[in-house]
């Protein structure tokens, strides 16, 4: 069970070390804990109760980074064994891959920065479909299609097609 796996340890460590002035206190979560990964309920669940453990332990003044983890280009442990499928949903929920220098570059600045909880990801935001996710929805701006511009030579006719609806227009 990844629940009891995962955030169970986590739990544990923060029991032990509770009397310990740590330096820091570290946990690897993933992005699926922020942003859902269909099919893995379970999975994203113990992410996110990392997360929260990193929240509670910056609430009573200890040590805590969280890095919710993206994608790295670099197989290994889960990544190898990553089916075609699960590579295209992560592509679908904007998640691309890191390569290793920049997911390290990422790691530094989370371990020196002052927030519990980051995401380390890369993400195309482009690839978001409609309706954007709730969690996402203050980093994209979805700009309306432009309205098409009219150029005719008789400036009435198309002053005349402006006042048309668009099936009205069409049909015109």
């Amino acid at each position: 069970n990844v629940l009891r796996g995962k955030l169970g340890g986590a739990l544990l460590l923060h029991e032990l070390t509770l009397d310990r002035d740590l330096a820091m206190f570290v946990v690897f979560s993933s992005v699926a804990g922020v942003l859902g990964n269909a099919g893995q309920a379970n999975y994203a669940a113990a992410n996110a109760g990392l997360d929260g453990l990193a929240l509670l332990r910056a609430g009573m003044g200890l040590a805590v980074t969280s890095i919710a983890w993206g994608l790295w280009e670099a197989e290994t442990g889960m990544t190898r064994v990553m089916q075609d499928r699960d590579r295209g949903r992560l592509r679908r929920t904007a998640v691309d891959a890191m390569p290793t220098g920049e997911a390290l570059a990422l790691f530094d600045a989370a371990i020196t920065g002052t927030e519990p909880v980051v995401v380390a990801a890369t993400l195309d935001l482009s690839r978001v479909a409609d309706p954007v996710p709730p969690l996402l929805r203050r980093l994209i701006r979805r700009v309306p299609a432009p309205r098409r511009v009219i150029a005719a030579a008789d400036g009435d006719a198309a002053a005349e097609l402006t006042t048309l609806s668009p099936a009205q227009r069409r049909r015109h």
